[in-house]
């Protein structure tokens, strides 16, 4: 059955070389029941590893039915074991967090039973070696002699051709010792039993040969009973495939078998996920709390977009409605400062209102924690949007501390406005700079324009580019002498004459305005306003008209995709968020700064969360080295550590973004972060920790797999990354 010729087995430690098998010649038959002995260090374990390809050899040959072993891969010996070897150890090799069940179930569902047939032929196996009561008892809550009659039944479940027994014995009592005894000899029919035993009287009764150990090399050899039976088979290691759907179950076996260690690798992975949400989330929010200065446009929210023809032509509105965006028209308002009081009838009096410059929009900044009421709007209805840095003090004053129900008394020297707004709600976000205002309605009814001739632009005046803007001559005189700015300065008038022909005009908003070009003279004044220190020109013209729409502005949900979009469509656009943009210096290194700590945080918490992992998983090494001494080959058993690293990592994300959207209906600071979310960060963010979970299990494998499944099962693993 098995021959070996000049088989030698040599091992290597700090580069010294130790003897474990020196020129061994042996033949074994089935049917025999061979006992090997000797003095610790003989060499008679590493006899029985070698022969039953748990352990490989450097010299000579093993012959199975004369086919030879000695080009097999750690692959072959997987394979060769699953289908030709049963063990029986004396530390056992039961996997401890199974029950006696799943122990004897292993091997059956390996070999491609499926798994009511492996469940009806393993309670069979209990039966048999005496363990019916203690079927659903786990490995860790059996006796000694227990273990090792549920190590049998697993033995008898892959009805193998060898029964390789090491020490079975050795951590039992003498009477317990026995009956295992007594129980391998009734289940070694037809098979070859090799016994390693320090303790030869104990199985003397049974044996039919006796083999003796000494320094690698056979000492004796006597055989007690001749009654040996070979018969003429192939050698088959042809690898048995294992389906992912079995190796994905032994993953969530060994999942559910041990909860206390899988509640820490998950306590690991939350923390990590929570972290890093945390981090990117605020840099986020960070990003948009950096303050920008911009001398043309008063909204510059990032995602809006004023959308124009080439040459000022009349917009389709079809087709800009098409890109499915918030599109609003004549919101000529959005770029004025309105002056507004909140007044609420709860208040004792009128005197500590909240009264503030604040700009008015038709939709929701980003970024937005709701303190009171809510953001769902009527006709007539309003949200005030504060940035952080205002909010308290807002909160301070009588009118917002009556709470809601007080209205918007808005008040503005250009605009005749008609209509007060009713307060639905409040909050704050970092995306802001100054005070939003969003409304419902009408904005020709609510923002009723006394003088429509205001508008901005940009002038090229022979060449040279100026911004300005364009007011009818009566109107200047109502304006110039209030100023143009909300500021105290020194302004003087200057009166020129220019030739219309030399001057080109690029509306920027205002969309509602087109000069009539019939005139051929326009009058140019220059305003200088010390408190800025800038000159601002105004063009006074005698005649503006109304006309189409030629601009619009649109609020883009994701305003990078949205440029292109409108650039594919042959529109033109401007950004304001991106026109004369010049970020705080101070605001922009902590942002830098921030970003960059982040990432060493992030990094560190990596190191730490691999390292802890690592340490779970290397301690479970004896139930992987068992499940390979099965059958289960180097590739599938990483694919069910991968499997169970992945499993949690994938229930560890879900429940940190649980934990987060949880935490956020009650602390407010974390409903900001989370208005940074969004779903194609959520899909990075999963990549991110399958990677992790990726890399983990990678380097586990690595570790594991560089030793040969006997250095593993003996506890030789090097436990240092």
């Amino acid at each position: 059955m098995i021959e070996l010729k000049k088989v030698s087995k040599y091992y290597s430690n700090n580069n010294i070389v130790t003897i474990g098998l020196k020129n061994i010649d042996l033949s074994l038959h089935k049917n025999e029941i061979v006992a090997i002995t000797g003095e610790s260090g003989s060499g008679k374990s590493t006899l029985l590893n070698v022969i039953c390809g748990v352990d490989s050899y450097e010299d000579g040959e093993i012959l199975f039915y004369d086919s030879e072993t000695s080009y097999f891969n750690q692959d072959d010996r997987d394979n060769f074991r699953k289908k030709n070897v049963s063990f029986i150890y004396q530390n056992y090799n039961i996997i401890e967090s199974y029950t006696v069940l799943e122990n004897v179930m292993i091997p059956l569902i390996v070999s491609g039973m499926n798994k009511k047939d492996a469940k009806k032929r393993a309670i069979e196996l209990i039966e048999k070696v005496g363990l019916s009561k203690r079927i659903k008892n786990k490995g860790s809550k059996l006796s000694g002699g227990e273990k090792q009659r549920c190590v049998i039944a697993r033995a008898l479940a892959t009805n193998s051709k060898i029964l390789a027994c090491d020490e079975p014995t050795g951590n039992l009592d003498s009477k317990t010792g026995q009956e295992i005894i007594e129980l391998i000899k009734e289940v070694s029919k037809d098979k070859l039993v090799l016994i390693v035993t320090h303790n030869y009287d104990e199985v003397k009764d049974i044996v039919t040969r006796t083999i003796r150990m000494s320094d690698g090399e056979i000492q004796e050899d006597v055989i007690h009973k001749n009654n040996i039976e070979d018969s003429k088979e192939e050698l088959d290691v042809t690898p048995i495939k294992i389906k992912r759907k079995t190796l994905a179950g032994f993953s969530l076996l060994n999942l559910k078998s041990t909860p206390r260690k899988n509640i820490f690798i998950e306590f690991v992975f939350i923390a990590l996920s929570l972290v890093g949400l945390f981090l990117y989330l605020s840099s986020m929010r960070l990003s948009y709390s950096v303050a920008t200065t911009n001398d043309e446009f008063c909204n510059t929210l990032e995602n809006r977009f004023i959308v124009y023809n080439k040459n000022h032509e009349k917009l389709d509105k079809e087709k800009l409605e098409s890109l499915n965006e918030e599109v609003y028209y004549n919101t000529f308002y959005e770029d004025n400062y309105i002056q507004f009081k909140y007044y609420n009838p709860q208040t004792i009096s009128d005197i500590e209102v909240f009264s503030y410059l604040g700009l008015f929009i038709k939709t929701y900044p980003k970024g937005i924690v709701v303190d009171k009421g809510s953001k769902s709007l009527e006709e007539n209805e309003c949200f005030i949007t504060f940035p952080k840095a205002l909010y308290k003090d807002a909160m301070n004053t009588k009118s917002f501390k009556a709470g809601l129900g007080g209205i918007l008394q808005l008040q503005c020297d250009d605009l005749d406005l008609r209509q007060n707004l009713k307060v639905k709600g409040w909050g704050y976000s970092s995306e802001v700079n100054n005070i939003f205002v969003t409304f419902n309605g009408d904005s020709e009814k609510i923002f009723e324009v006394e003088n429509r001739e205001s508008l901005n632009a940009n002038v090229t005046v022979n060449g040279n580019k100026i911004n300005v803007q364009i007011l009818s001559s009566h109107q200047a005189q109502a304006v110039l002498p209030q100023g143009i700015y909300p500021h105290n300065g020194e302004f003087y008038v200057v009166n020129t004459m220019f030739d219309i022909n030399t001057l080109k005009i690029d509306l920027f908003y205002k969309n509602i305005y087109k000069l009539n070009q019939t005139e051929e003279k326009i009058n140019t004044i220059f305003v200088k306003n010390d408190y800025n220190n800038f000159v601002k020109y105004i063009l006074v013209y005698d005649t503006v008209e109304f006309d189409d729409i030629y601009e619009a502005t649109v609020y883009a949900k994701n305003p990078k995709s949205f440029s292109k979009e409108l650039t594919r469509l042959g529109l033109n656009y401007i950004q304001p968020s991106r026109i004369n943009q010049n970020r705080n210096g101070i605001s922009f290194v902590i942002f830098i700064g921030f970003a960059f700590a982040s990432t060493l945080v992030m990094i560190v918490l990596l190191l730490i969360s691999y390292i802890v992992l690592s340490r779970i998983f290397v301690a479970r090494k004896a139930e992987y080295a068992t499940l390979r001494s099965l059958g289960i080959s180097k590739k599938d058993m990483s694919k069910i550590i991968l499997y169970e690293v992945i499993i949690e990592s994938l229930i560890a994300s879900t429940l940190s973004i649980i934990i987060f959207y949880i935490a956020s209906l009650f602390i407010p600071n974390v409903k900001e972060l989370m208005e940074f979310n969004s779903w194609y960060f959520m899909i990075i963010y999963y990549l991110l920790m399958l990677l992790l979970g990726f890399i983990i299990a990678n380097r586990f494998n690595k570790k594991l797999f560089k030793f040969t499944v006997i250095n593993t099962m003996k506890g030789d693993v090097v436990e240092n990354d």
